[in-house]
């Protein structure tokens, strides 16, 4: 049984046999997302990435970010997961080069998954 172990970000698979103990069973995935914000002061649009999107929301609503921190409140209106952080930089980079068209559409595009976290806040 080959069980892999995270180091630093990546995926080792230890080569010949193994011993499987409960520290070896444990894996943890983190997942990526880059995040579109809109300004409930001005209507601008903000895009990030983070690990945890609904605790990065709540820095921003508390200024915690000095770019954000003027145009509070925001409301998360695009969620999108990546398979990595190289992954979710890259397309983060690319939505802030985006026009106000291609974002207004990305908001109805199915890769938008905002509803599933919102509705975690009940």
């Amino acid at each position: 049984l080959v069980i892999p172990t995270a180091v630093w970000g990546r995926v080792r698979v230890p080569s010949g046999p193994q011993e499987v103990s409960e520290k070896s069973e444990t894996f943890l995935f983190m997942a990526h997302y880059v995040y579109i914000l809109k300004s409930d002061f001005d209507g601008s649009f903000y895009k990030g990435y983070t690990t945890q999107p609904l605790i990065r929301l709540q820095q921003h609503n508390n200024k915690e970010s000095e770019y954000t921190s003027t145009k509070i409140p925001w409301k998360l209106v695009y969620i999108e997961e990546l398979p990595s952080k190289k992954a979710a930089l890259i397309r983060e980079r690319n939505l802030k080069k985006a026009s106000l068209d291609r974002l207004s559409q990305l908001l109805d595009h199915p890769k938008n998954i905002v509803k599933k976290f919102l509705d975690q806040l009940g």
